[in-house]
């Protein structure tokens, strides 16, 4: 009888929606790792590639990253041309799953955004998670976050949300956002954050044995 892997819950998210909040207390909650930035660190240290390439492409789909995501770094200032011609959005997003497969065969964790979902699609127990909230609590917690306007946060919302949306409908079989593509959708406006947790967490005690949650 095959041993049972450990449990991987990879959370989705809108922009200023708390789902990095969410995924935090799911990572306290079982012990285990929480990748969200954490990710790209690791996936720079893994292939040698600067991490601010990886951190300029961060779920999006342009097929060469340009200097101004990188800060105004080049990529022939950073890289020889062969190099250069391995970084296409192609070969980014193959590194980057190669790592999330490295980090789910490790142990239990939490990991936000990335595909990590589909990605880890064949790896069980796996519960994915989208987070949701409504248009005004989300330009409350980018203004905040940000320090910007309304109008400004209103603004890079939807240009984020674009992007993450495109990213992952570009290279999943999946939609973005849509209830068809994860286990569970939870709006934080209707239940707050920890509510959110709470719900993740109860659905994750109902499909799966308690011995098999703890960190491993």
């Amino acid at each position: 009888m095959k041993e049972a892997q450990p449990l991987i819950i990879t959370v989705g998210r809108q922009f200023g929606s708390g789902g990095r909040g969410v995924a935090n207390i799911l990572s306290q909650k079982y012990g285990v790792p929480l990748y969200d930035k954490e990710l790209i660190n690791r996936v720079s240290r893994e292939t040698g590639i600067c991490n601010e390439v990886f951190a300029g492409c961060d779920e999006c789909t342009n097929n060469y990253p340009n200097s101004s995501l990188l800060g105004g770094w080049s990529l022939s200032t950073l890289f020889s041309t062969t190099n250069r011609d391995m970084l296409s959005g192609d070969s980014l997003f193959s590194m980057q799953s190669e790592t999330i497969k490295r980090i789910a065969s490790e142990g239990g964790c939490v990991i936000v955004g990335r595909i990590a979902d589909y990605v880890l699609r064949n790896h069980k127990p796996l519960v994915s998670v989208f987070i949701t909230a409504d248009m005004d609590d989300r330009v409350k917690r980018i203004m905040e976050y940000e320090k910007i306007d309304a109008q400004q946060a209103a603004t890079l919302i939807k240009k984020v949300d674009k992007m993450r949306s495109s990213y992952y409908n570009f290279y999943s079989e999946k939609t973005w956002g849509s209830a068809n593509s994860y286990h569970l959708c939870i709006n934080t406006s209707q239940v707050g954050i920890e509510g959110a947790a709470q719900l993740v967490i109860q659905y994750v005690e109902a499909l799966i044995p308690a011995s098999r949650v703890e960190p491993q």
